[in-house]
């Protein structure tokens, strides 16, 4: 377990700024993803992020909430989050599908005023230790 924590926290170290981002689609093999486009809309600056660790995953996950600009323009469904290593452009460092309640995939809509966020604990990477 204790490498697969070690990795983690590789790609999110903590008191290292990275950049959460929303988008509509991600090619994670082809490191691709499509953002939202939006006059207000910037990349989230988040720099705390914890461990934890059980007896069936380790979970790197954002401490303190991260909470994006207000949308400016009209409604758009969005369906996708991504962390990068810059505010734009950039490398994609992992990305996955939005969730709802239930944990099954599910886009949200954000309109004008909204500010899309993630509550503390919210945003996860999750390793699965393997049998050995």
């Amino acid at each position: 377990m204790a490498l697969a924590a070690f990795g983690l926290d590789l790609v999110l170290p903590n008191g290292t700024t990275r950049y959460v981002a929303l988008g509509f689609s991600a090619d994670l093999l082809g490191g691709t993803f499509e953002e939202l486009t939006d006059a207000g809309y910037a990349r989230a600056a988040h720099a705390a992020w914890t461990t934890e660790v059980t007896t069936e995953d380790i979970r790197r996950k954002n401490n303190g909430a991260i909470v994006f600009d207000p949308i400016t323009d009209g409604v758009k469904a969005v369906s996708w989050w991504a962390i990068f290593d810059a505010s734009i452009g950039g490398n994609l460092i992992a990305a996955g599908p939005l969730l709802n309640a239930i944990g099954e995939p599910e886009a949200q809509d954000v309109g004008a005023g909204d500010q899309p966020r993630f509550d503390d604990g919210q945003l996860r990477l999750i390793a699965t230790p393997e049998e050995v």
